[in-house]
This record gives structure tokens, sequence and C-alpha cells, in this order.
């Protein structure tokens, strides 16, 4: 009986699915739970990488925008393309001597005057000629204290620029237009060497005036355009970057007040 069952050609096809229904009865939905167990605990993975992975994002957006801050408010170097534009609320320039000696008092950033983007530094300058004092005063930078250097800064082959401006009340003696106080850009390495651009007579008042200093200029143009540069200045290697204004000792003006001049859109 059993060979005879075991002989019909449709034997194999009842076993076939006799074996296929036991699995899909008993196995199927253990594999089904595990495969759906699996498929959770990979899709819980995923979820949670991608989490960390949009915190991180997060934290480094947020890391970003702190960086961006702190540069914009104390530097004020971005916002119009220069290295100093002073589009943020604080700057990292100063003015040197001692407030007592120094014709540069205090200075802010402000929006009542700007070359480029919204605002620029303005600086008070209380002039005084004839005078013992107060006839002369800089305002730079200590380049070591941007966070974009960190250190001296290598100025070889570079052209410096910067704009200032003049305010409307400034005394011009107009028959004596070489006579006038005077602006000069100036660099100090770390050695305390000097290099100073040619001077510009302050002949114009109400407008902004360009400022220009080659680094290494050529043979023949510091006599040209009295170009200061001490003998062991190393460009290479520059600490300080800024401005200075002097009374002329023949400004034929007895003067005594207070004057604001702005700067703006320093670049190299």
């Amino acid at each position: 009986m059993i060979e005879q069952i075991l002989s019909y050609p449709w034997f194999p096809d009842i076993m076939a699915g006799l074996i296929a229904g036991i699995i899909s009865a008993f196995l199927l939905p253990r594999l089904a739970k595990l495969a759906l167990k699996i498929q959770q605990i990979f899709f819980r993975k995923f979820v949670q990488s991608l989490l960390a992975t949009k915190m991180r994002i997060s934290f480094i957006s947020f890391g970003i925008g702190i960086i961006s801050t702190i540069i914009i408010n104390n530097i004020g170097c971005t916002g119009d393309g220069s290295k100093y534009g002073f589009e943020g609320t604080d700057t990292i320039w100063r003015h040197d001597f001692d407030d007592n000696e120094s014709a540069v008092k205090h200075f802010t950033i402000s929006s009542k005057q700007k070359k480029k983007g919204k605002s620029s530094l303005a600086f008070e300058i209380h002039l005084q000629y004839p005078s013992e004092s107060d006839t002369a005063g800089n305002v730079y930078v200590d380049l070591r204290l941007d966070p974009r250097f960190n250190d001296e800064v290598n100025m070889t082959n570079k052209i410096i620029t910067c704009w200032v401006f003049v305010p409307e009340d400034f005394p011009i003696p107009h028959e004596h237009p070489r006579h006038c106080p005077n602006l000069r850009l100036f660099l100090k390495d770390a050695g305390t060497n000097s290099l100073y651009g040619h001077t510009m007579e302050i002949d114009i008042a109400g407008h902004w005036i360009p400022l220009e200093l080659s680094v290494n200029p050529q043979p023949g143009e510091g006599v040209r355009n009295k170009v200061r540069r001490d003998i062991n200045f190393e460009p290479s290697m520059v600490r300080q970057l800024g401005i200075k204004i002097s009374a002329n000792p023949n400004w034929p003006i007895r003067y005594e007040g207070k004057l604001t001049f702005y700067l703006d859109a320093v670049d190299w």
C-alpha cells in the first residue's frame, strides 16, 4: 500500500505542498517577526544616526554662527569685502601714546560716514598747534590679536590701501596747501622697525581721501614719495598696521578743537 502510494507520480508534488504548508504555518511567522525586528533595529539605528548627524550639523552651524558674530563684532572685517571694513559693533583697532600726549583721544564704530558697507571707524582728533602735545597721533591694529592671523603677517610685495574721511570743518589754509596736517599709512614689524608711506597733505575737507603704502617700493620711490623705511624693517613679520596724523610745523593756523575723522576699507 505504502509502496503503491510512493510510486504515484503526483506524490512528490503532494509532499512538496505539505512541506510548504508546514513552513508557512510555523516558520514563516517566526521569520517574519525576526525580519521585522531586524528591520526595526536597523531603522532605529538609522534614525538615531540621522538625528545625531542633524545635531552635529546644528552644533556646527551654531558654532560657526557664534564665531562669525565674534569676528564681525570684534574685528569688523566683513561686510564690504575689505580686511577691515568696521561693519561690527566693536573693533580691535587702538590708538597709542598717552591720552594727554596723543592727538587721537578715542574712537568708535559709526554709520555717519562710510566709504563701503554700512559703517566705518570714527576717531576723534584733538589737534592743537602750536603745542608741545596733541600734534600727532596713531590709530592702529595689532595683527596678532586678529584670530584670522594670530601672529605677525607676511606683507611682502603687498600694497596697503585705505580711505580716510576729512570732516567739513577741518581748517585748511588754501594759500599754503602744503603746510596742512598730513596722514600716512605705516607698518611695524616684530622688532618695532617701521615703514611709513608717502605723506598725504590734508588739503581738502568734507571728502574721502585715499591712502596707499607699497610694502616693497621700487628704487627711488622712497625719495620721490617721502617713504620712510627703517633699514632693518622685515616685511614678512608685520605686527602693526595703522595711520598717523601729524600737524605740519609750518601750519600757519593756530587751531585747537575736536574733529572727527573716519577710517574705512583697509585692505591689501
